[in-house]
């Protein structure tokens, strides 16, 4: 198997520029990242340190509310995500290498270890948010 880092320039762009679509279609189809202007409910009398430990929690709640929503509420739309970070490797027949879970995590992780990958993909998602078509 072949993951993003291992693949070549033209690999590579082609890989992010699909991940970048998809991930595009599932912000849009799921509205996950409305769930981050969610605010924390405030009185009005909090001291800075309240008002810090408010929106941290708040934040925390949101995460996993962000986390749910891709990971349970929409996990088959996310999990088409996941063959986008690698290229599988086919036997002297033809036939691709049998991916389970366990392999996909390590492939997930050897990914997201990479911090150039990494800040790349992100890079590609704040562009997949903006809207250049007028």
């Amino acid at each position: 198997m072949k993951t993003l880092n291992q693949m070549d320039e033209t690999e590579f762009l082609r890989h992010c520029y699909m991940i970048a679509d998809k991930v595009a279609t599932l912000l849009t189809e799921t509205q996950v990242m409305e769930l981050r202007k969610v605010g924390p409910i405030l009185t009005g009398s909090e001291t800075p340190d309240e008002l810090k430990a408010k929106k941290e929690a708040q934040g925390r709640k949101n995460i996993k509310a962000m986390a749910k929503k891709l990971l349970f509420d929409n996990a088959q739309n996310t999990a088409e995500l996941l063959p986008l970070l690698y290229e599988l490797e086919t036997d002297k027949d033809g036939n691709p290498e049998e991916m389970t879970p366990f392999k996909t995590l390590r492939v997930i992780t050897e990914t997201i270890n990479d911090r150039d990958v990494l800040d790349f993909l992100s890079s590609l998602v704040r562009l997949a948010q903006t809207d250049i078509g007028g």
